[in-house]
């Protein structure tokens, strides 16, 4: 097992790898490693990967024009990029796609990436999971990501190939 870093509870915990490497969470190495197991190629996101967005200010007001939208511009890193491996069924097309790995998932982080999936619809963006928990009185984060930020969503289970369960209507990008 890495070395904790942090005292924050569950997945959110920051560590060393075996290697030296610090990462954000245990599950995002668990995820790094068992996707290149199982033949994905896979990457670290890095400032090349970032991707600009906008949220409202809220009671904000332009000094020049007086108008109360305004924005402010933000970037957002990803965790993982990731090439599937190569299919015999689809030749030599192989998808590459983001992969956001998430142990806890507060209201905040889920405002931000529903931005960013808003105001970059063509992004293949993707969440996997620690494990399916209850968000919403009415959802678990699984549910929540495929009806709320329409993106595909599964649960990680070291060894197993991922099961993503795609939104009502997804076609992918």
């Amino acid at each position: 097992m890495p070395a904790r870093r942090s005292n924050r509870g569950g997945w959110a915990k920051k560590f060393t790898d075996p290697d030296g490497v610090v990462w954000d969470s245990p599950l995002e190495w668990y995820v790094y490693t068992g996707l290149q197991d199982l033949g994905y190629s896979v990457r670290r996101c890095d400032e090349r990967d970032a991707i600009s967005y906008h949220t409202p200010v809220k009671q904000g007001r332009c000094l020049e024009c007086g108008s109360s939208g305004t924005v402010q511009d933000r970037i957002y890193t990803p965790d993982l990029h990731v090439v599937e491996p190569q299919s015999k069924k689809r030749g030599l097309t192989r998808r590459a796609f983001i992969v956001e790995c998430k142990g806890r998932f507060p209201q905040d982080r889920r405002s931000m990436l529903r931005c960013v999936k808003e105001q970059h619809p063509s992004l293949d963006l993707r969440f996997l999971f620690g494990s399916e928990k209850k968000l919403t009185p009415k959802r678990t984060n699984v549910e929540y990501v495929r009806s709320m930020i329409k993106c595909p969503a599964g649960v990680w289970v070291p060894g197993k190939d991922i099961k993503w369960r795609y939104p009502n209507g997804y076609k992918q990008p």
